[in-house]
């Protein structure tokens, strides 16, 4: 089971021995990935809601489920007013991505949001890792062509590839 794995992936890390795990989770569904993976959602979609309450609740913002309850209108959580409840300036930082992605690259936006939360200060060597594999993808696929038809190629690149090595 991939969760049997934690404790000794851990050790490894601690120690600094390197590893490969040729089975478990895929590389897009590592926390960390699915987490930058859902901000490229909500950035190219405002009404995918569940990508956002992902990313409210990752480290990207670290809000509580209580802060989510008190910020579902019954409109629903993409109608919310961000910048009620316990999220500081997320809100408005995510309208202005949201304009720029238009004019800055995704990995750029990805990067500002991780720097905005100290995001990367919290993982480990592979995790980082996986960090920098994720946003040279998106760097690459995403100089030749828009926010939307990159969110579509990574959907696909996951689907096709559950088990590309992270």
């Amino acid at each position: 089971k991939a969760d049997s794995m934690q404790p000794l992936t851990s050790a490894f890390d601690e120690v600094g021995i390197p590893y490969v795990v040729t089975a478990g989770k895929g590389f897009y569904e590592a926390r960390e990935v699915s987490d930058l993976m859902n901000l490229l959602r909500v950035l190219a979609n405002p009404r995918d809601e569940i990508s956002l309450a992902a990313v409210l609740r990752s480290p990207l913002v670290g809000a509580s489920d209580e802060t989510l309850f008190r910020l579902k209108p019954s409109g629903g959580l993409a109608g919310a007013n961000l910048a009620d409840g316990d999220l500081g300036d997320f809100g408005q930082e995510l309208s202005s991505w949201r304009e720029a992605r238009h004019f800055v690259p995704a990995d750029r936006l990805l990067i500002r949001a991780m720097d905005r939360s100290g995001f990367e200060s919290r993982l480990g060597p592979r995790e980082r890792a996986n960090i920098e594999k994720f946003l040279t993808v998106v760097r690459e696929a995403g100089a030749r062509q828009s926010l939307d038809d990159l969110v579509d190629e990574l959907e696909r690149l996951r689907e096709s590839d559950p088990r590309e090595q992270d």
